[in-house]
């Protein structure tokens, strides 16, 4: 049987293949690039088990001395672990999207094989946005919950818990001396 409407259906699938591909190999690049940015400037604390970072400033607010400052860093991972399973989910859809292509393509084949790829490929795609706006919300409305430092003094304070754009973005808020947290906060906020 020939496939008369292949073309339609390359325009149909090929975007998701040729855009989601690249965007989700570029979102988890940057995931990975903004958490060695900031950890490659911690160490673990032997007691605790904690990261902690050194950062050079001013360690309250009534003091304008400049002074080394010791901050225990706990991580919320969830966030990045949700959007490196987007990532993840994207690599399946396209897969399942190139099959699809390649089977749609091929001359021979039923009629009723060839539905159930593109049916695939499209409640694929349907289930893939769906997760992807589902996960962007739930790390928007997370990171907007997230207040952060509001003065020197909240520096110091033990058990806060932050993600990793929190961490970065605030270091580079109070402490404008760490001259990677810029590059840090960047590649974080653009994930998020």
């Amino acid at each position: 049987m020939r496939n008369l409407s292949g073309c339609r259906l390359v325009f149909l699938l090929a975007p998701a293949v040729l855009l989601l591909f690249p965007v989700s190999v570029l979102i988890f690049a940057l995931e990975r690039i903004s958490k060695s940015l900031l950890l490659e400037h911690t160490y673990r604390n032997i007691r605790s088990g904690a990261s902690v970072i050194t950062v050079n400033g001013r360690n309250n607010t009534s003091s304008t001395g400049v002074s080394d400052v010791d901050v225990a860093m706990h991580i919320d991972n969830a966030p990045s672990l949700a959007i490196l399973g987007v990532c993840v989910a994207a690599y399946i859809v396209c897969a399942i999207d190139a099959f699809g292509i390649w089977e749609l393509k091929k001359v021979e084949g039923t009629y009723g094989h060839q539905r159930v790829w593109a049916w695939s490929a499209a409640i694929g795609n349907i289930l893939l946005v769906a997760l992807s706006l589902g996960v962007f919300g739930w790390v928007t409305s997370l990171q907007s919950s997230n207040s952060g430092w509001q003065s020197y003094d909240d520096v110091r304070k033990q058990d806060q818990e932050f993600t990793r754009e929190t961490w970065s973005c605030q270091i580079e808020r109070f402490y404008p001396g760490e001259g990677w947290a810029s590059a840090a906060c960047g590649t974080a906020v653009s994930l998020g």
